[in-house]
């Protein structure tokens, strides 16, 4: 059990919190997994005054009740990691997704990213700062991007969310999904191409009309180095959809 306390009390608790750490016979690779049972935020105290607390009041989510669970694996060999499930459950909101698969996480990268970072917080002057910045980017260098995935489920979560902007703006639920389905393709298709926005458009716009499920993947055909992606995203981010495999998908 976790509990977390300010001056003014409670802010947050997790409840029966376990994790699981299973090393194979020959040490190839670690197995892992984790549950919290319960867990309750405070989220009016954590945010007491502004826009945000009066969204949280009108919404009724001042305290937030939900369960965790997540599992994975990792191969210190080629640093292969894997979180093939993450998923944190809302009550009366809905369900966050999350996985992602990477190589080149090896236990060398791992002590070599925690001694740059530690040379950094201990630099003096921008030129020192800027080397190691450079190398931090180096490093990075040697991940490998298999593919990864975030998807929502709703459970009135969207409604609310909806309702509650239409009153702020003086509109209706309905009429801002259609101003959403006409700003995504103008917006994000100068970034994304005209093809990609239309899709997420679409999507947006179908979860949006009835919110079920909503999910962005990446899924590259072949692995992608992370400095491949970098230098694709500063050079035409169209591109880089593509060689990921970018999508985003509704009540599928």
């Amino acid at each position: 059990r976790i509990d977390v306390e300010n001056e003014d009390g409670p802010l947050a608790t997790v409840e029966n919190l376990v994790a699981d750490l299973t090393i194979a016979d020959d040490n190839s690779a670690v197995d892992f997994n984790g549950t919290a049972e319960s867990f309750n935020l405070n989220l009016q105290a954590m945010v007491e005054s502004g826009n945000a607390a009066g969204l949280l009041e009108d919404i009724g989510y001042q305290q937030i009740t939900g369960s965790a669970s997540m599992e994975g694996r990792w191969q210190p060999s080629d640093g292969r990691l894997t979180l093939s499930r993450y998923e944190a459950v809302i009550d009366d909101a809905g369900t966050l997704s999350f996985l992602f698969d990477l190589s080149g996480y090896t236990p060398q990268f791992i002590q070599a990213a925690a001694e740059i970072a530690k040379e950094m917080e201990q630099s003096r002057g921008d030129q020192q700062q800027a080397a190691q910045g450079m190398a931090m980017l180096g490093l990075l260098q040697q991940l490998t991007f298999h593919g990864t995935a975030i998807r929502f489920t709703d459970n009135s979560l969207t409604g609310k969310l909806l309702d509650y902007q239409a009153e702020q703006m003086g509109s209706t639920p309905d009429a801002l999904i259609g101003q959403a389905k006409a700003i995504i393709p103008a917006q994000l298709g100068p970034y994304l191409g005209a093809e990609a926005a239309e899709s997420v458009a679409e999507a947006v716009g179908t979860f949006l009309e009835n919110p079920e499920n909503i999910e962005i993947s990446a899924k590259p055909e072949n692995p992608v180095p992370l400095a491949m992606l970098a230098a694709a995203a500063m050079a035409s981010p169209e591109m880089l959809v593509k060689q990921i495999g970018l999508a985003v998908k509704a009540n599928q």
